[in-house]
Order: structure tokens, then sequence, then C-alpha cells
């Protein structure tokens, strides 16, 4: 599982990722600096984050 949160997100606070982290099924949490709630994957950074959890 994936979670991605963007950092300056007013609707998923960065406590509330980690406890979903902590009950998660092997959860990986990432934080996109300088993006609110819905980060969408434009930039190079952020698809190389999708590219490497779909594909190992």
């Amino acid at each position: 599982t994936l979670l991605v949160r963007g950092e300056l997100s007013d609707l998923l606070s960065r406590e509330t990722a980690q406890e979903m982290t902590r009950r998660g099924p092997h959860p990986t949490l990432v934080e996109i600096p300088g993006v609110g709630h819905a980060p969408t994957f434009v930039h190079p950074d952020q698809i190389a984050i999708a590219r490497e959890f779909l594909l190992g």
C-alpha cells in the first residue's frame, strides 16, 4: 500500500497519515513537499514515486 500525502494538506494531517501507516498492511508513507491534499503527479519526482511503487 502506498499512502501519498501532500505536505500542505488541510484534509489529511501528518499525524493521521502516520497512524494509517501503523495500522495498514505494510504501507509506505510518502509526503510530497510544497503541495496540498491532492498531488497531481505531473512533476518527474512525483512520477518517480508512483513508478517505483508500481514497478518496484
